[in-house]
């Protein structure tokens, strides 16, 4: 948890923009260790930020004079550079040219989280060490294990970040416990990918069984991103992709209308019905073919619609994570 002490405020904190020096006793009504924590309702509104507390509403206004105060607020402490011109009898403000640190959005952030797969996580093995389990870092505790010849660890592989390497041969996959949320209506998925081969269809994320599974395949010639229910085309897109090239994908599925992202921006749209995310396997199909061939970094998925703020969100994150 980010502490900001409010201890350097003791003798210079000002309260209504008079020359009154906070005492500490006002410091300890605000709290009781004279400090701020964040905590989960920290949020970013423009160039403020902002939190709640028990006691108080705190915002760091830096260098801006005309920010809001919140309304409704029984109470306000402002930190920042200079006096707040929306200051009230009964706030506090300490002087401060220290810019807290916005916490960095993860997936974790996301509503109705289903897995998070950080490749992060893994840096405790050695470059090349065999990947025989993968944590998930949400609540779900839908952990990856090997089935098959292990794919390997690689710490600078993907864009100088961490992933794990597929030889689309005798590696085998990454799959999940089973677990149930059959026929979902709306399921998104997202992950960081390399590709190796040059011709041959390869799976990058499959879940459900091997009749009906929700596929998501690549291949560097012809359609270059393809998402299958079972046998059948939901939609292939001409987009072929270029080797050994780090890129983010994003498969939204809301009702039964699909949409596909490529680096951020969608690529194409088409319809699929009934995800069946009962099981989650990575980097290869159900049956057993189409092996993928290359890295795969961060993979993640949720249920339910996702909010535009959402996907930008995610797209940023993506891109920070693929040097973009």
């Amino acid at each position: 948890m980010d502490i900001v002490t409010l201890q350097a405020a003791r003798a210079a904190a000002k309260r209504d923009g008079d020359a009154a020096y906070l005492r500490n006793e006002q410091l300890n009504d605000v709290n009781s260790s004279a400090r701020v924590f964040f905590d989960s309702t920290y949020a970013p509104v423009g160039d403020v930020a902002y939190l709640k507390t028990n006691a108080v509403v705190t915002i760091f206004h830096g260098a801006n004079a005309a920010t809001s105060r919140p309304i409704g607020a029984p109470r306000v402490l402002w930190i920042g550079s200079v006096t707040p011109n929306n200051i009230l009898a009964g706030d506090l403000y300490a002087p401060s040219t220290t810019t807290p640190a916005v916490p960095a959005w993860t997936p974790a952030s996301l509503t109705n989280l289903g897995a998070w797969y950080d490749p992060s996580s893994l840096s405790a093995l050695a470059s090349g060490a065999s990947v025989t389990s993968w944590a998930d870092k949400s609540s779900n505790a839908r952990n990856l294990s090997n089935s098959g010849t292990a794919p390997t660890y690689s710490p600078t592989a993907y864009a100088n970040n961490p992933a794990i390497n597929f030889d689309g041969s005798t590696t085998g996959y990454m799959v999940t416990p089973a677990f149930t949320t059959t026929g979902t209506s709306s399921v998104s998925m997202w992950c960081n990918f390399t590709v190796t081969d040059a011709s041959a269809i390869r799976t990058l994320l499959s879940a459900g069984d091997s009749t009906s599974a929700f596929s998501v395949v690549t291949r560097t010639s012809g359609a270059g991103i393809a998402v299958y229910r079972g046998s059948a085309t939901a939609i292939s897109l001409n987009s072929p992709l270029s080797v050994n090239t780090p890129y983010s994908l994003g498969v939204v599925v809301i009702g039964t209308a699909l949409t596909v992202y490529l680096n951020g921006t969608s690529i194409g749209t088409g319809t699929v019905t009934n995800v069946d995310m009962t099981t989650l396997r990575i980097g290869r199909r159900a049956d057993g073919s189409s092996r993928h061939w290359g890295l795969i970094g961060d993979v993640f998925w949720k249920t339910g619609d996702p909010s535009s703020d959402e996907i930008t969100k995610v797209n940023a994150y993506l891109a920070a994570r693929r040097g973009a």
